[in-house]
């Protein structure tokens, strides 16, 4: 049956993009499977997803405050996204000697699991489940946190990343879809397996051992690369430049 299914989606989606001049993709994954996989003369131009960086520009530059390191996961509390394994990099013994906080903002199917299965760190105050909060309480959480973490099976090109990059946070990431677009390892972040996911308290212990330099250095390769290829300024340009290319290109038949 799922055989059946993708071929049929990819018939569906063959078909579908003979219609338009161009069409648009968030990422190089998408870029290149499209072109790998559809026998389509259709311009694929690759115009990632935007975010207005603005909103998320952080005023004090001030990491690990009081000795504490806060990391910080963004997104609907569902399997997909990463929760069981989430809950599994927080109940790492690592963790119990180190002074880490954990926010998670969002709600979902397994949120209450999530209550249940992280009760003790909870109570110690090491988890906080913020749940749904308001675009200023996001806002405020993300500019006072030090390390973004995501652990979902499958991305294109998440808003949640964008605003944590935007919010000047290195980023921790399962290596999925169109996320090594925004991680470049080493320099704003690290790239992790799904199946190897026991480096991520490595990873997030090191921010701690390491202080503030690192978190500060990487923390600034994800604002400039935001300014420089996301903003939504430059993707309106980006979409400008493409509607003008093909108006042009009409002109001339």
């Amino acid at each position: 049956i799922l055989f059946i299914k993708n071929r049929l989606n990819k018939f569906l989606v063959d078909l579908l993009i003979q219609a338009p001049s161009a069409v648009a993709v968030g990422s190089n994954y998408w870029f290149e499977y499209f072109k790998n996989n559809f026998d389509s003369k259709v311009l694929i131009k690759k115009i990632a997803n935007p975010v207005v960086s603005n909103k998320f520009t952080r005023q004090k530059f001030n990491y690990l405050q009081n000795g504490k390191l806060k990391v910080i996961t963004v997104g609907n509390v569902i399997k997909s996204k990463g929760v069981i394994e989430l809950a599994s990099v927080i109940k790492n013994a690592l963790f119990k000697t180190l002074n880490v906080e954990f926010h998670i903002v969002g709600t979902g199917d397994l949120i209450d699991w999530l209550r249940i299965e992280l009760e003790s760190e909870i109570e110690t105050g090491m988890v906080v489940l913020h749940g749904r909060v308001s675009d200023k309480e996001k806002i405020t959480l993300l500019t006072s946190s030090d390390v973004f973490l995501s652990l979902s099976h499958f991305e294109v090109i998440p808003i949640s990343i964008l605003e944590g990059m935007s919010a000047s946070l290195p980023i921790v990431s399962s290596n999925v879809g169109g996320i090594p677009d925004l991680i470049e390892n080493c320099l704003n972040g690290y790239l992790v397996p799904l199946n190897n996911l026991k480096e991520v308290p490595l990873i997030l212990s090191s921010f701690y051992l390491n202080e503030k330099n690192i978190i500060g250095k990487m923390g600034l390769f994800s604002r400039r690369k935001i300014e420089k290829d996301y903003d939504v300024n430059m993707i309106i340009k980006a979409y400008e430049n493409l509607s003008y290319a093909l108006i042009n290109n009409e002109s001339r038949k």
